[in-house]
């Protein structure tokens, strides 16, 4: 029976947190504590994401390609997100109808696959890729180490370079799991090697490197060449953002916190997808009107609140199969993926 990683629970809740105090429509948003901080929430999301789907790859197919690309490995993986999203993706269609918007079959099917509305729609089609990718990212890095996740960046700036010489719009690279293949490489790294310690010389370097980039770019107006878009979380910021994760993995891996403030925590990073889907919803369609005469310290514990409550709920309900999806009802041969996905724990 494996073991339950409640730091990784915490992670992903502090990182929901994160999502949703960000999307709020602050004016500042360079500040120390969003450049620093707040805005390191699809960072940490990412190399969670390269670790736990680490785990789930060996404990699943022993580390084999061609099991990893097993409709018996891939499929429970493409319904656990499509579900959801699914239900999201419904909800907001319905939403832009009743404001009067119409839409041709052909419409609505380019807009699923492009993840639909609000901030964040491009999770969803990033992750169905990564399901793709990711083996071979794991094969990189679990035969060679460092040099497998130097690969894995060297894929990653040869797609910043593409895009930036092409010119390809923002729209167009936001969905690409490309731009965060760095991130992705560290996060299996951490599943792999982290017993074997990283000299704190080179960790530090890193993160002077990655801070370093930042603070060229937000405060003394450096002009990349390469990393134009995303640049608060580009390829280089990783280089900040995982010695702090690497941190936590190495001290706190075996950490829980007691009493109702753990439990909590441990079941909104659980939920961290569903609030995540419903976040998109709430700020797309300005639900946060409701706390619109408040004073923003109040707005903001609103959109918290609101976001976290719905989408537990919505959490709740989806996974026990009385959301509208009947028991079974993405039953593959000799998969019950309803089943599969309630027990699947902590890993992808």
């Amino acid at each position: 029976m494996k073991k339950h990683i409640y730091l990784i629970d915490y992670l992903k809740a502090v990182s929901i947190l994160m999502v949703i105090i960000t999307h709020y429509a602050w004016e500042d948003k360079i500040n120390a504590w969003f450049l620093f901080g707040i805005n390191m929430a699809v960072p940490i999301f990412m190399l969670v994401s390269g670790y736990n789907f680490s785990a789930s790859n060996l404990r699943k197919t022993g580390g084999k390609l061609k099991e990893m690309y097993d409709y018996k490995v891939l499929f429970p993986k493409i319904i656990r997100f499509t579900r959801p999203f699914a239900c999201i993706f419904v909800l907001e269609i319905i939403l832009k109808m009743i404001k009067g918007e119409k839409y041709s079959l052909a419409d609505i099917a380019l807009r699923f696959f492009e993840g639909g509305y609000g901030p964040g729609s491009y999770y969803y089609p990033i992750m169905m890729q990564l399901l793709l990718v990711f083996p071979i990212i794991y094969l990189l890095v679990s035969k060679l180490k460092w040099i497998g996740v130097l690969l894995a960046a060297q894929m990653n700036f040869v797609y910043e370079v593409v895009i930036h010489r092409a010119e390809v719009e923002v729209e167009d690279y936001r969905l690409m799991v490309f731009r965060y293949l760095f991130y992705i490489a560290l996060g299996c790294y951490l599943f792999f090697y982290l017993k074997d310690k990283i000299p704190k010389i080179v960790l530090l370097l890193m993160m002077a490197v990655g801070s370093g980039y930042l603070v060229a770019v937000y405060y003394f107006d450096y002009e990349p060449r390469v990393f134009t878009y995303w640049t608060r979380t580009c390829m280089v910021t990783a280089l900040y953002i995982f010695p702090v994760i690497y941190y936590c993995f190495r001290h706190y891996m075996d950490f829980k916190i007691s009493g109702k403030i753990g439990e909590v925590l441990s079941e909104i990073g659980k939920a961290s997808y569903h609030i995540f889907l419903v976040q998109m919803v709430y700020y797309h369609f300005e639900f946060g009107a409701i706390f619109g005469q408040l004073a923003v310290p109040l707005q903001v514990i609103g959109n918290v609140l609101f976001c976290l409550t719905v989408g537990y709920l919505f959490y709740y309900l989806e996974n026990r199969g009385i959301s509208g999806w009947k028991e079974g009802i993405f039953t593959y041969p000799q998969i019950n993926c309803v089943n599969f996905v309630k027990n699947k724990g902590n890993v992808s």
